[in-house]
């Protein structure tokens, strides 16, 4: 016969009814709280021994010599021998109160705040020779002793709530009203004090009869309020002293203090007679006060006996429970052990193993079977049969999950893809519109603002280009031979919409692999679209390189407001490890793209604060996509600025990618003044350049050709198309011929300048279009043009040697 088990929920009914862990904590508490009981017992017997029987006898003679001193200090007399007496009894109390309170059986049951209150009162006991010294110099008067004196007393007094009481309610509110009577008899023995030094004065004096008033109220407060807590048993004999001879004697001649008492007046009342009757009502109420003390001590005995009885039991029958929940425990372990460990294991195979693989196979493109992938397991037919069936569920929900979304990332890839290639597609058909306008274009106004939207089209490109990184793939850009460092710097700085306010700094004359140049471009647009969007935009945004061990470093520095140190951290941190495209975090975008390229070309980009207060971020290149600089087709002058018109002049432009790029002129080299870091133009290049009478520059016939061809001089005629590249290879016109004077010229107005200067820049880009053609005819496999094609760029290196070839 098959065994039947236990339904689920009667197994984990029965571990919460007998858990190990609560059964031995409350065993543990009961155990504790009877001991904690039995030790205040035997703690109350240990504080009455050692600290409220020499406190009180302490605080007996301390009233005593409070008296005696106040009298000394009230009359005129210098005989002290009484007083002397007394404070040789009150010394052998205040040894004994020190060895008592500093025993180890005290200390080991003592609370600290107990400890810090004997302490207190040890430290004033030890400031009662100063005292008794002023008092017997009379530098003190009544007043200022008496209030000495009261707050030793007074701190003794304190030290017995602190001590550790007894849990039996009945026993602690006896222990409070014990303390109270304690109190009345206190201020009792102030109004004895205060009576006999102004008696032994003679007269009342200052404020004596209020403090003597005030007083009186607080003995006759106490007193009534303390017997009014008093045990029924105990009242009576309390009552029958309030109502004694003595007592009634002692409450007249307070009402007389409290009627006649006056300033400068004699005491009203005979002190023979209040001594008397002070003296019997003080030593009937401390009679009373030992007998409760007595009563309340012997009921902590029972209490006692009580508690250990509770404490034997709270063990045994704790012992008992916790045997019983252990057996029970063990069964009912043995019995589920092994079923849950089959389902962790599956979970944990799930989680760590299958699901994560099922993800990496499906985005490297593999197809799956979700039957195969999930199998399901059999964990029973009871309560945790049904958890592992919905676990079976779970995963196969989690594998189909995956399997869904890789479709879904793959299907947006394409989407983005496609709409990139779409957009790039139009984009280079613009820019190649753009370029014929721009070349048909006289009015400078008009080339102005064709020359903007040329530039909205390159940033347009850059952003297309975004999403063909999101969707995994590579840009249709490319190059095949280096480009020089400082042209790819201008094509990214070209592609910010702030390109005004970037200055380059020096930078070192080498070049970049071609494979690396269009990545890197898009990368440095990035990080210098960041650098001028986030900073004032009268501040300048400076970028600089420089070559290191570790390779190229390119840093662009901002002066703006600056990322707090978190966000330096984390943003560091995504750049160092590109996480996955997450659409919903489309606030990064650009930091994602950045962190996709530098990771494909192995590029190490990091931010830091700048000591300006903004960012400076750092491209660190690594040494194998260095290479030299290479000869570039057109080199550039000090200022290319002349020979591209007014509404270009302040733009330039460069063969970086597969359309002309906008090259802001703002974005200038420091060191030197005017020349670029590329620029390779010997020292005979760059002479003064003659002007004519109209501002622009003379032409001086073979002054830009190498030597070697001097020899036979070019055609006496030049048109545009010869006579642009010239001009824009060199950046302005040669200087003239030595001893050669200046050419008469006629006047001419600024439409004329202007179209001449329009004439020029239309034959430097025909020259350089035909230069691209050329080489691509001559070439094994045909190249298309870098204005029309939006997938392969041309060759810089074979553009600048057809170019110089036909320039020459």
């Amino acid at each position: 016969m098959r065994r039947r088990r236990w339904p689920i929920g009667a197994k984990f009914i029965a571990l919460l009814l007998t858990p190990i862990i609560s059964l031995v904590a409350l065993w543990v508490f009961a155990t504790s709280l009877a001991a904690g009981q039995a030790q205040d017992i035997l703690a109350a017997n240990t504080n009455n021994d050692e600290v409220i029987k020499p406190g009180g006898a302490l605080v007996t003679e301390l009233q005593r010599e409070r008296r005696l001193s106040v009298i000394f200090l009230g009359s005129t007399r210098n005989d002290a021998t009484t007083l002397v007496g007394q404070r040789a009894s009150t010394d052998t109390t205040i040894t004994t109160f020190r060895r008592s309170t500093s025993s180890e059986a005290l200390r080991s049951i003592e609370t600290r705040a107990a400890r810090q209150r004997i302490e207190r009162t040890l430290t004033q006991l030890d400031q009662l020779l100063t005292i008794r010294q002023t008092v017997e110099q009379r530098q003190l008067d009544k007043a200022v002793a008496f209030r000495m004196y009261t707050s030793i007393i007074d701190s003794v007094f304190r030290i017995y709530p602190a001590l550790p009481g007894v849990t039996d309610p009945t026993i602690s509110r006896d222990s409070q009203t014990l303390l109270a009577l304690g109190r009345a008899r206190e201020m009792l023995s102030q109004e004895d004090a205060w009576v006999s030094g102004i008696a032994a004065s003679g007269r009342l004096a200052g404020s004596e009869p209020g403090q003597l008033a005030g007083i009186i109220g607080t003995h006759r407060f106490l007193l009534t309020d303390a017997i009014a807590e008093l045990p029924s048993e105990r009242r009576s004999g309390y009552e029958e002293a309030t109502a004694s001879e003595a007592m009634t004697r002692l409450r007249g001649m307070e009402n007389r203090l409290l009627s006649d008492a006056r300033t400068g007046a004699p005491l009203p009342i005979d002190l023979a007679t209040w001594q008397t009757a002070y003296d019997t009502v003080s030593a009937q109420l401390a009679q009373l006060d030992y007998a409760f003390a007595q009563s309340v001590l012997s009921r902590t005995r029972p209490v006692g006996v009580s508690i250990m009885v509770r404490l034997g039991l709270a063990a045994v029958l704790g012992l008992i429970a916790i045997a019983i929940s252990i057996g029970v425990s063990v069964r009912v372990w043995r019995s589920l052990i092994g079923r849950l460990t089959k389902l962790e294991h599956s979970a944990n195979a799930l989680a760590a193993q299958r699901l994560p693989s099922v993800v990496r196979r499906l985005r490297a493109g593999e197809h799956l079977d979700v039957s195969a992938e999930a199998p399901p397991f059999d964990f029973g037919e009871d309560e945790i049969g049904q958890v592992g069936q919905a676990f079976n569920d779970v995963q196969r929900t989690a594998i189909e999950s995956a399997v869904n979304e890789a479709r879904l990332r793959s299907g947006v890839n394409r989407v983005f893809l496609n709409i990139a290639r779409r957009s790039q597609t139009l984009l280079h058909r613009q820019l190649s519109l753009l370029d014929a306008m721009e070349r048909d274009t006289v009015d400078p106004q008009k080339l102005q603002e064709l020359f903007q939207i040329d530039h909205l089209a390159t940033r347009m490109r850059r952003h297309a280009e975004d999403l063909v990184i999101l969707a995994g793939a590579a840009p249709a850009r490319g190059w095949r031979t280096p480009v020089v460092l400082v042209d790819v710097i201008r094509g990214a700085i070209s592609e910010v919409e702030d390109y005004a306010r970037i200055t380059l700094q020096s930078m070192p004359e080498i070049g970049l692999a071609g494979p690396v140049v269009a990545d890197l471009t898009h990368l440095l647009a990035e990080l210098l679209e960041n650098a001028s969007a986030f900073s004032p935009p009268e501040m300048p945004v400076f970028v600089g390189a420089q070559l290191v061990p570790g390779g190229l470093a390119i840093d662009i520095e901002d002066r703006g407001l600056g990322m707090p140190p978190h966000a330096i951290d984390e943003a560091n941190e995504r750049l160092a490890n590109p996480p996955e495209f997450d659409p919903a975090n489309s606030a990064r975008l650009g930091l994602f793209v950045v962190a996709t390229l530098a990771a494909r070309h192995r590029i190490s980009v990091s931010l830091r604060r700048s000591p300006y207060g903004g960012v400076t971020a750092i491209a660190l290149i690594p040494p194998g996509l260095i290479v030299e600089a290479p000869q570039p087709a057109l080199p550039a002058g000090p200022s290319a600025a002349p020979s591209l018109g007014p509404a270009k002049a302040a733009t330039a432009t460069t063969d970086l990618d597969d359309t002309a790029v906008l090259v802001p002129a703002a974005a200038t080299v420091a060191p030197p003044v005017g020349a670029l870091p590329g620029d390779r133009t010997s020292k005979t290049q760059r002479q003064t350049v003659e002007l004519t009478a109209d501002g622009l520059p003379r032409r001086r016939r073979q002054a830009s050709l190498a030597p070697q061809l001097r020899e036979d001089p070019p055609p006496t005629t030049h048109s545009a198309t010869s006579l642009a590249p010239a001009v824009a290879s060199a950046g302005a016109s040669p200087a003239p011929a030595p001893g050669a004077g200046p050419d008469p010229a006629p006047a001419r107005s600024p439409e004329d300048a202007r179209a001449s200067m329009s004439s020029l820049r239309a034959g430097t880009l025909r020259g350089r279009q035909e230069a691209t053609v050329a080489v691509g005819t001559a070439g094994s496999s045909s190249t298309p043009s870098p204005s029309t094609s939006p997938e392969n760029a041309s060759d810089p290196a074979s553009t600048s040697s057809e170019h110089n070839r036909r320039q020459a």
